[in-house]
């Protein structure tokens, strides 16, 4: 009897024992205290680096806790023994890429810690967990970076417009140059005022384009007021060569345009003094006599030849101006660089012609040939579709004639030679009639 109760009191003694070498299943909250968040610096520049704390504070009695904060992208581990306070830092980056204005980035911090709460010789042990999320924030860039990023924009937007503006200012400048080439190929009397401008508009383009890769050079070591002060001038200066590069264009233009017209009007007084020598000689030509079939010729600019006199009853009959019939294109017929006008008579070669209306020279019909016209026919007279024999008609004539009928036909036809020949033909007792 005495045994069985030495067991059952040792049994109860070992209970205890046996209970604490086992973890209880129940997880117990960790006792702690987590301070705020403090970054420094709180204000950084592009890709800048800060550093993130954290204080933790472990209230257990006799518990170690084993803790780690995470951004994300990095972690730090420590362990926090009884009663005791850890600051749990990480290094943060700021962003690199560019921004208009400064931002305020969030940083969101896991912390966790656990461990294992030893309560004694008799009871058994607990795990005790806990986890939560602090936020941190800072700014980027630095006030100065957004300041230096706008200077930088703007010297950069100033030198775009320089550029484009110089391309324009040298094109211009080109372009009065070939103009006062120009004039000065023609002939012009003085350019000495559009090359004055033109001078000018070339020294301010030198000029500005110094300012402009002074400007460029301040922009490389990032002094930016200086660059864009130096693009502002640069600016002004190619202003004043756009200015005087069009003054030149416009005043050689000027120039080139007064000369052409003393030109014209030097070219029409020649024209018009070469017209009245014409003229002129075409009267003492006139005046001459010739035979019948010469024919004398203009020389036209464009190498051709056109009629300018004809030996009509020995005497020479002259246009005024043959020069007005000259044409860039023969419109009758063309015969060794000569144009002669539909209807026109012309002996070549000793062979007499005449200029058709389809363009080419046909030779004169003799007697009772067939024709249209009367300059078809060798005599010049062309009756009831037959060319007709004047000659052998002022036989006929003279035989069925007198001197009274000769005389009254001359006296019916003073202007026209044609109604003398119609007159002595019926004279002769040839029934003719004049075709109108």
């Amino acid at each position: 009897m005495e045994r069985r109760i030495s067991l059952i009191v040792l049994f109860l003694i070992l209970m205890p024992l046996i209970s604490a070498a086992e973890y209880c299943d129940e997880t117990m909250p960790v006792d702690w205290t987590i301070g705020n968040p403090s970054v420094s610096p709180s204000e950084v520049g592009y890709g800048g680096t800060m550093f993130v704390t954290i204080p933790i504070t472990n209230n257990a009695q006799n518990t170690l806790y084993s803790c780690y904060m995470d951004d994300g992208n990095k972690i730090d581990t420590k362990d926090i023994g009884p009663q005791n306070t850890i600051e749990f830092t990480i290094e943060v980056t700021a962003p690199t890429e560019e921004v208009a204005s400064q931002k305020t980035k969030t940083i969101n911090l896991d912390i966790v810690c656990e461990g294992v709460w030893d309560r004694g010789f008799l009871y058994c042990d607990y795990q005790v967990y806990g986890e939560t999320t602090k936020v941190a924030t800072y700014k980027y860039p630095l006030q100065v970076d957004i300041e230096e990023q706008k200077a930088s924009d703007e010297a950069w937007s100033a030198a775009n417009v320089v550029e484009g503006m110089a391309d324009e200012v040298i094109s211009l400048i080109d372009s009065a140059k070939r103009k006062i080439e120009e004039a000065s190929k023609m002939g012009v009397s003085s350019v000495s005022s559009a090359t004055q401008y033109f001078n000018q508009a070339e020294s301010s383009l030198s000029n500005a384009i110094s300012l402009f890769e002074s400007g460029d050079e301040a922009d490389d070591y990032g002094d930016y007021s200086s660059a864009i002060s130096f693009f502002e001038q640069s600016k002004l200066k190619l202003e004043s060569a756009q200015t005087n590069a069009l003054k030149a264009k416009n005043e050689a233009e000027k120039l080139i345009d007064e000369y052409k017209q003393k030109v014209a009007e030097a070219q029409l007084k020649a024209k018009e003094e070469a017209e009245n020598k014409i003229t002129a000689e075409a009267i003492k030509e006139a005046e001459k006599e010739c035979e019948g079939g010469e024919v004398k010729y203009y020389d036209c600019k464009n190498d051709m030849k056109v009629v300018w006199c004809e030996c009509v009853n020995n005497k020479w009959m002259c246009v005024d101006s043959p020069g007005s019939q000259c044409e860039e294109e023969c419109s009758g017929c063309l015969n060794e660089e000569t144009c002669y006008k539909t209807g026109q008579r012309v002996e070549i070669k000793g062979e007499k012609k005449y200029c058709h209306f389809s363009g080419t020279l046909e030779g004169q019909k003799n007697a009772w040939r067939e024709c249209n016209e009367n300059y078809e026919c060798q005599s010049n007279l062309c009756l009831e579709g037959e060319c007709t024999d004047v000659k052998g008609a002022y036989e006929t004539a003279s035989k069925w004639g007198n001197l009274l009928s000769s005389i009254a036909c001359r006296l019916s036809s003073l202007f026209r030679i044609e109604k003398y020949d119609i007159c002595m033909l019926d004279k002769a007792g040839v029934n003719v009639y004049e075709e109108d």
